[in-house]
């Protein structure tokens, strides 16, 4: 690494170290520390404070701790970068992101809070997890990403600008299994792994990485778009290690769906075994029929459709299976609605019977729309025409409202943006 050139962004510059860019090794960025000398491939963290430190004057944080919505084991790994690190233009495998707003920090964390606690407590180190950092404009080699995984710092690096639920939470469980893969496998987790090559249809090969396919392929994240029952989706046909990691993601989000496959099948007894071998909790039965049973829970009470706002405040849907979007509200949206609002009226007759006063309500008003989010600055959201007709641009920030339960098989599927994860 004697010869090398220092890479002109002052944005690259962490604490006292540079990054410089390796002429003996084709380009490749490496970190020299201005004090000491030290050099290294793996890029060093950014500038971090506590999540306990960023949030000390939010109440409403405090709140979420104190009543065990965001358990002090997931918080007490949680960090926020204080400042833009990295940089978009360099394309040299740097991660780089800017600081967070607050309430993005909190919404990310309410959603992955209970992610983490599904499993065992030490599952997540002894994957080689020990770190979350909380970021907004998250890119990784010139790549907008929703997570990325650091190995070397045992770190996850999550974008928070809001993003839809299931995308947030299927990518956590995603990454992962990237860990706890690489932890087991080392380097060459990403292809080398004949167990896991024995499973898939005879003369398969995959492609070319994870990174390709999402440049190539930006719809290759929708369930059953592979055109082999033994994957989830085109995704999963990038590498060994996207596959297991899409695999593990469904298992822990929507177990259902590697059930509909004796190949799946197998792969998800695979991954439950190697788990299992990092830490015995995870082979538990009793463990699985919890998840399983929070799933279905969950399935029942929000569905697969989200709702969302423009910024112009026009509500549009979001598909988490199928990553379809519309203007008009799937059919079921109606059914659910009318069903609630007839609930809450047998319940305020119920009260008024038994002589009792409640607060004035809007009929149909949920706990999150209800929440006023703060105005949209910069770049954060993709500003629709209330006009339009065609398909909902994705927002960049959208303000989450509350979600629905319909699934039509029947229904096209757009072009939309492809999940981000690694």
């Amino acid at each position: 690494m004697a010869s090398a050139r220092r890479v002109r962004s002052a944005a690259l510059e962490t604490d006292e170290w540079t990054a410089y860019s390796s002429h003996e090794h084709n380009g490749r960025m490496f970190w020299l520390h201005a004090s000491t000398g030290q050099r290294t491939w793996a890029q060093p963290l950014p500038r971090i404070v506590h999540v306990r430190d960023a949030l000390a004057n939010s109440e409403h944080a405090r709140q979420l701790v104190s009543s065990a919505t965001i358990g002090a084991e997931f918080e007490q790994i949680c960090w926020v970068c204080t400042e833009p690190f990295g940089s978009d233009a360099v394309s040299s495998k740097t991660i780089s992101g800017d600081a967070p707003l607050p309430e993005d920090i909190l919404r990310a964390m309410e959603l992955i809070a209970p992610e983490f606690a599904s499993y065992p407590l030490p599952f997540a180190s002894k994957a080689g997890l020990d770190r979350i950092i909380f970021c907004s404009r998250l890119h990784y080699d010139g790549q907008r990403r929703g997570h990325v995984p650091s190995f070397h710092s045992r770190a996850m690096y999550i974008d928070c600008m809001a993003q839809p639920k299931r995308r947030v939470v299927s990518s956590f469980h995603h990454e992962l299994w990237h860990f706890a893969d690489y932890t087991m496998l080392g380097r060459d987790y990403e292809f080398a792994d004949a167990e896991w090559l024995s499973l898939n249809p005879a003369g398969f090969t995959y492609g070319k990485g994870g990174a390709a396919m999402r440049s190539e392929d930006t719809t290759s994240g929708y369930i059953g778009s592979a055109n082999s029952d033994a994957f989830l989706n085109r995704y999963s046909t990038a590498s060994a290690a996207e596959d297991k990691a899409e695999v593990w993601a469904a298992l822990l989000t929507d177990m259902q769906l590697v059930e509909t496959s004796p190949t799946l099948q197998r792969k998800r007894d695979v991954l439950k075994a190697r788990a299992g071998s990092l830490l015995a909790a995870m082979c538990s039965a009793e463990l699985w029929e919890r998840i399983r049973s929070a799933q279905l829970s969950a399935r029942r009470g929000e569905g697969d459709w989200e709702t969302y706002m423009t910024d112009a405040g026009r509500p549009w849907w979001f598909n988490r299976v199928t990553h379809e979007k519309r203007w008009d509200a799937p059919e079921q949206h109606f059914v659910l609605r009318h069903q609630a609002v007839r609930r809450a009226r047998q319940s305020s007759q119920s009260h008024a019977a038994a002589g009792l006063e409640l607060a004035p309500t809007h009929a149909g008003t949920s706990v999150e729309s209800a929440r006023t989010l703060p105005a949209a600055v910069d770049d954060r959201v993709e500003r629709t025409s209330s006009t339009s007709t065609s398909e909902p641009a994705l927002a960049k920030r959208p303000k989450l409202l509350c979600c629905f339960s319909a699934c039509f098989p029947c229904l096209a599927s757009p072009q939309v943006e492809h999940a981000e994860s690694v």
